[in-house]
């Protein structure tokens, strides 16, 4: 199987749709990203979540243009990328897809349809334990307003909806909530018609809001046998339970295993495979040293980064380095630029360095105890 095999077809729009339209279209074809161009002019992406976490107040007149910030220009990606490349891509800037373009056309590689390309080893002995987070939950009786809430806040991508035998009844993300986006003063063609969304008035356990679907496995299912039927059932959302709700697994934590274990922690670097055995030599003592250090300070999740050359002078290279540290207290985003791979490298690990120092200064070591998940979109 390759890149395209595991990707699908692109929802496309132009930059002067109105955003009623595109978030009606990306809800009825349950899309979490879409593609932002002028005929084959590729412009970016434009997520559900961004679309969510914005207050925009006359949609149906508001045209995709105008929200600049919302709009991505991740890739495009060609069919013959590595894989290592687009997970570290998915990973560092928390997408649930990234598009790839073939002969002209546009398609999304999804974080489930990359699954599916993993190396069996990767997943070898593991259990649907070793993989799974404790979320953001919600109870049956809450409603979209609380749910929407903790989206925007958090920087979450679903909530788990637990009833009160603490058992999952379901799974809420940000392309279910994506239809109260949408204004609904007047229909149509094509777009959500009807009176618009009273969030308090609507409970996020509706079945006609909830995803269908869910998968269901115990801690000690072996992943491969997971992975199959989130495949199955096209879903990117397995939960966790004996007895009661235990968590649950998401692509983000089985895309992980194509990184290394670096003291303990999963650390996943790209862009350095034309570069000589010593200065990968140093660069794996540097993430080693900084890992230990930074650990002490907040329990780490994972690592990602991504080298990429941008600039030349001779035979001098220019190389710029994008980090994302995720940590239980939250995510952290850095990037640096050096003539010296070691030293853009450093430059980034220093960055996170002062930001988690910045940030306990004023909480003071944030707060103990919490079983909820990294600020990430997993």
């Amino acid at each position: 199987m390759n890149l395209i095999d595991a990707a699908e077809p692109a929802l496309v729009f132009r930059p002067d749709d109105t955003v009623s339209k595109v978030a009606s279209e990306m809800y009825r074809q349950r899309k979490d990203e879409a593609v932002i161009a002028e005929g084959s002019n590729y412009i970016g992406t434009i997520t559900a979540r961004d679309l969510v976490k914005r207050n925009i107040p006359n949609p149906d007149k508001t045209v995709i243009s105008k929200l600049k910030a919302a709009i991505t220009p991740v890739g495009p990606f060609s069919p013959d990328a590595d894989i290592r490349e687009i997970v570290n891509a998915v990973l560092i800037n928390s997408y649930k897809s990234v598009p790839i373009v073939s002969d002209g056309k546009f398609y999304m590689a999804t974080k489930l349809g990359l699954m599916a390309l993993l190396p069996k080893d990767s997943m070898k002995g593991k259990t649907a334990a070793d993989v799974m987070i404790f979320p953001y939950c919600i109870s049956t009786d809450d409603g979209l307003d609380v749910a929407r809430s903790i989206i925007r806040q958090m920087g979450v991508q679903r909530l788990a909806i637990v009833g009160k035998d603490d058992r999952a009844e379901g799974i809420i993300d940000t392309l279910d909530l994506l239809g109260t986006v949408v204004e609904k003063k007047r229909r149509k063609v094509g777009e959500l018609g009807g009176d618009k969304v009273k969030l308090g008035k609507v409970l996020a356990s509706s079945r006609s809001i909830m995803q269908p679907g869910l998968v269901r496995a115990a801690p000690d299912t072996p992943l491969p046998q997971l992975v199959k039927s989130m495949l199955d059932k096209k879903t990117d959302t397995a939960v966790i339970e004996s007895k009661k709700f235990q968590g649950i697994v998401t692509p983000v934590q089985i895309l992980k295993l194509l990184s290394k274990e670096v003291s303990g922690i999963r650390v996943t670097v790209s862009g350095m495979q034309d570069e000589d055995t010593f200065i990968k030599t140093v660069v794996d003592e540097q993430l080693r040293n900084e890992v230990k250090k930074l650990a002490k300070f907040v329990p780490i999740e994972y690592l990602v980064l991504s080298v990429d050359q941008h600039e030349y002078e001779g035979k001098r290279v220019k190389y710029s380095v994008k980090g994302r540290l995720i940590t239980q207290k939250g995510s952290f985003f850095a990037g640096d630029h050096a003539w010296d791979i070691t030293k853009a490298v450093r430059g980034v690990l220093q960055k996170f360095e002062a930001e988690i120092s910045r940030k306990q200064g004023k909480s003071r070591g944030f707060r103990q105890g919490s079983r909820g998940p990294p600020k990430e979109a997993f």
